[in-house]
């Protein structure tokens, strides 16, 4: 430890073991002092950036311009550091937590600057669905050029920037058809030269698509290239299309700093690799394939709550729109709430597996689709374990609201187990 400095509660220098200071303490290393504030002590000052406080008097030396909390009567003097409490709160930027927020404010839009072509490509393929790239092309094309234009571009980057976002979005798209139509094989070494030669063209896509933005042609490459070898792990995670992108937009970016380039660009293009690519073509074979799955943990594992138990909780949800009251039986139709818009599914009970399936029939906006709910015990405690699937228009969609749904109905099964059995609350882990 270089050197060691104290404060009383308002901010004045004192010696370590809290007893006045004396005189001037001026420290070796370095002059920013309380909450990270710099000194100015020959002066007996804290220089707070948005205004000059005095510890000795616990006051600044002019008012805060806004009485932040009019409901506060200490807030009604502006001279006070953070109304009078500095045991509970502290003041970064000099003006309480007006600044905090105007500083938090520009971090966000900082982010949104760097990261908001990441998050508007998301949002085309969830409206548009990963069945459906001229939709998320277009979308995808039309978004870019409008946050172009929100940070003043001219109408020239405005139709640059839509254009390339076009063209990347359209030729990760292209390199997943072609490689998805080969024939299939089951031998290593072809195997591993299509891996090899997919992961060379999204290197060369991503590098065009970098060098058109103004960026380096190889931390593009190394972009591209790494959400592609990225692309078999990210595949197998849980938390569906967006933590996916996420993870290959984190793998192009670290390629694109291994080449010198910047983590935003490469944040990009790993996105776009992932939900323009892979994201549209499963291994189902067909591009309008999407899935969903997760587990919801119901309740401890006891003689009060066993997978029969939960299984009747399951029969009573096993859909939206399912009246409660009545357990589901096998070959029931349930028009999916709400009624008369999303359309019927069909149900198969099977007791047995201790599993209710949903098959979604002609009438329904999904078709083709099946949601298999299953109840199933690990570790001491009891799930409903879901796995949706289809190949049906508005994938995306389906995707981003199906799991909401289920997991509004896993929650109602809590709640109908702590009304029946008065089970107690610590029982139901989450709930």
């Amino acid at each position: 430890m270089a050197e060691r400095l104290s404060y009383d509660a308002h901010g004045k220098r004192r010696q370590t073991d809290w007893q006045p200071a004396g005189t001037l303490i001026v420290p070796l290393e370095t002059p920013r002092g309380f909450t990270g504030h710099e000194h100015l002590d020959k002066l007996g000052l804290i220089h707070m950036n948005g205004r000059v406080y005095d510890p000795v008097l616990g006051r600044f030396l002019s008012a805060d311009p806004i009485v932040q909390f009019p409901t506060n009567t200490q807030s009604f003097n502006r001279y006070s550091y953070v109304l009078n409490n500095p045991l509970s709160f502290t003041d970064p930027s000099g003006f309480g937590i007006i600044g905090a927020i105007k500083k938090v404010m520009r971090k966000f839009t900082k982010f949104l600057h760097k990261y908001g072509r990441v998050l508007m490509s998301v949002a085309a393929v969830a409206t548009c669905g990963t069945g459906n790239p001229g939709c998320a092309v277009l979308v995808a094309a039309v978004t870019s050029g409008m946050w172009t234009a929100s940070y003043g571009g001219s109408l020239t980057d405005v139709v640059t920037q839509a254009a390339i976002s076009a063209g990347t979005a359209l030729a990760f798209n292209k390199i997943g058809d072609f490689f998805g139509g080969l024939p299939a094989t089951t031998a290593k070494g072809l195997q591993a030269v299509r891996f090899a030669a997919k992961t060379f063209a999204h290197g060369v896509v991503g590098g065009v698509s970098t060098a058109l933005r103004g960026g380096k042609l190889g931390a593009g490459f190394l972009a591209g290239a790494f959400a592609n070898l990225a692309s078999t792990v990210i595949g197998n995670m849980p938390g569906g299309p967006i933590a996916q992108t996420v993870a290959s937009a984190v793998a192009g970016g670290a390629g694109a700093k291994l080449g010198g380039g910047k983590f935003a660009n490469g944040a990009i293009t790993g996105a776009f690799s992932y939900l323009f690519n892979h994201a549209m073509h499963y291994a189902s074979g067909d591009p309008k394939y999407h899935h969903y799955t997760y587990k919801t943990p119901i309740c401890r594992a006891s003689v009060e709550c066993t997978k029969e138990i939960v299984f009747d909780g399951l029969r009573r949800y096993p859909a939206p729109g399912h009246d409660s009251r009545t357990l589901v039986e096998d070959g029931d139709v349930t028009a999916i709430a709400p009624a008369g818009v999303v359309g019927d599914a069909w149900h198969a009970v099977d007791p047995a597996n201790y599993t209710v399936s949903n098959i979604t029939l002609p009438n329904h906006m999904f078709h083709s689709g099946i949601v298999v709910r299953s109840v199933v015990q690990e570790n001491g405690i009891v799930y409903v374990q879901t796995h949706g699937e289809g190949t049906g228009n508005w994938g995306g969609f389906n995707e981003a609201i199906g799991s909401a749904a289920m997991a509004k109905l896993d929650q109602d099964i809590r709640i109908y187990l702590h009304r029946k059995t008065y089970m107690a609350r610590d029982r139901f882990p989450g709930y």
